[in-house]
C-alpha cells in the first residue's frame, strides 16, 4: 500500500496522452497531469522526466522527454536493430543530433513551425510529416499497442458495452469466459431501450455513447431444480460478475492484436483463482501466440508462485527513507529455488512491507 504503483501506470497513461493528444493542448494552456515530486524540497521545483522502451515491428524503440507545467524542454528518439541510433534530439526548438537517413529536408527546415512550447516533437512531426515512419511507429504504438485500464474508470462500462454489441464474436468469447469462470451464467442478451434511443439520438450525442447508454444487457440463470431459465438484469449481478465483464474485451483484445494491456489493481472485484487463470492465458502460446503483455499490479500475494510465473515476472515496488518508490525484480534478488515466495515476501525478505499492528490503537487516548 502507499507504494506509488498506480503513479506509475498513471505515468504511462500520460505518456499515452501527450503523444496523441498533446497538439490539443492550447498557447498557453498547462500540460495537463504533471504533478512533480513534492516530498522534497529541491524536486518539487525541477521537471519531469519520462522515459520508455518497447518492441515495434521488430525494432526497439527509446523515448523520452523532459517538461514541466508549462513546457516540453527537450526530447528524443533512439531505434535499435542491430545497435542503437539516434533518430534526434533536441532541446526546445533546436536540433542537438539528427539521423540525416530518417528525415526529408522538409522536417529538418520546417518541423519546428508552428510547434507549440507545451507540444511535442514527435506528435507534431507525424501530423505534417506522415512520411517519417519511423517516428510514426512510435506514435501508433502509442495509441493502438497500448491499453491501460483503471478500476474507477466508469466509461470502461460504457466501451464494454459498446465493443461487444458491435462485435459477435467478442460476444461469444465474453460468454465463454463467464461460463469458465463459473459464474451461473448460461448465456447473456443485449438489447436496446427504443424510447432512450430515440431521445438521445435527438440531443446530437456521439453514436457510441448513444449505443453504450441505451444498450440494455440481461443475463439467465438456471434454476436449480427445473430446466427453466431466470433473467436477471445486469446491474443485479455481483461485482466480481461486473468486474470480469468489463475486463474481458480489454483481455481479449490485447492477446488478438498483441497489445500491452496494463490493469491497475488486477485484484479488485476478483477471486484470487480467477486471476491466476488470466496471467495464465498470457504465459500460454495457445492463447498468446502473438506475444501480447500484461503488466498489472496486485495486493494478491498469492500469485507469488513459482509454478505461475518466473522471478523476473514479479516486480515489487516499495518506499526508500526519501520516500520515493523503488521498483525492482524479484530476479534481481538472490533466493534459494526451494523458498516460498509468498512467505518469504510477508517476512519482509525482499523489502519494504507494511508495519501494522491494530492493537496500537489501544493505546491512543481519544479524550
Amino acid at each position: 500500500n502507499a507504494s506509488w504503483k498506480t503513479t506509475l501506470f498513471d505515468a504511462l497513461f500520460c505518456m499515452k496522452n501527450l503523444v496523441i493528444f498533446t497538439q490539443n493542448i492550447k498557447v498557453g494552456d498547462n500540460i495537463p497531469n504533471i504533478t512533480p515530486f513534492l516530498l522534497d524540497e529541491n524536486s518539487k521545483d525541477q521537471n519531469s522526466e519520462f522515459e520508455i522502451i518497447f518492441l515495434y515491428n521488430d525494432l526497439q524503440y527509446r523515448f523520452w522527454f523532459e517538461l514541466n507545467q508549462k513546457s516540453i524542454v527537450s526530447e528524443w528518439l533512439y531505434i535499435t536493430d542491430k545497435k542503437e541510433v539516434c533518430i534526434y534530439e533536441r532541446s526546445e526548438k533546436k536540433f542537438l543530433k539528427y539521423n540525416k537517413s530518417s528525415f526529408e529536408t522538409r522536417i529538418l527546415k520546417n518541423g519546428f513551425d508552428g510547434l507549440r512550447e507545451n507540444m511535442l516533437f514527435l506528435t507534431q512531426a507525424v501530423s505534417f510529416f506522415a512520411e517519417s515512419w519511423k517516428l510514426k511507429n512510435v506514435f501508433d504504438w502509442f495509441r493502438d499497442k497500448l491499453e491501460l485500464i483503471k478500476p474507477d474508470n466508469h466509461a470502461l462500462w460504457v466501451l464494454t458495452k459498446w465493443y461487444i454489441k458491435s462485435n459477435p464474436i467478442l460476444q461469444n468469447q465474453v460468454l465463454s469466459l463467464l461460463k469458465v469462470a463459473d459464474l451461473g451464467i448460461s448465456t447473456f442478451t443485449i438489447n436496446e431501450d427504443a424510447d432512450l434511443l430515440a431521445k438521445m439520438r435527438v440531443d446530437n450525442m456521439p453514436d457510441f455513447i448513444i449505443d453504450a447508454v441505451t444498450t440494455k444487457i440481461e443475463t439467465f440463470h438456471q434454476k436449480w431444480d427445473t430446466w427453466a431459465f431466470v433473467k436477471f438484469d445486469f446491474e443485479d449481478e455481483s461485482s466480481w460478475t461486473k468486474r470480469l465483464f468489463n475486463l474481458s474485451w480489454p483481455l481479449f483484445q490485447a492477446l488478438e492484436q498483441w497489445q500491452t494491456l496494463i490493469i491497475d489493481e488486477l485484484n479488485s472485484h476478483l477471486h484470487t483463482l480467477l486471476e491466476e487463470e488470466i496471467l495464465k492465458m498470457f504465459n500460454s502460446t495457445q492463447f498468446n501466440p502473438n506475444n501480447a503483455q500484461l503488466i498489472a499490479n496486485t495486493h494478491n500475494t498469492n500469485l507469488l508462485n513459482r509454478d505461475l510465473m518466473r522471478r523476473d515476472q514479479f516486480w515489487i515496488t516499495e518506499k526508500n527513507n526519501q520516500q520515493v518508490s523503488e521498483l525492482f525484480s524479484l530476479s534481481d534478488i538472490k533466493v534459494n529455488k526451494k523458498i516460498n515466495l509468498e512467505d518469504a515476501y510477508l517476512k519482509g525478505r525482499f523489502g519494504w512491507i507494511p508495519k501494522v499492528n491494530i492493537f496500537n490503537l489501544l493505546d491512543l487516548n481519544y479524550e
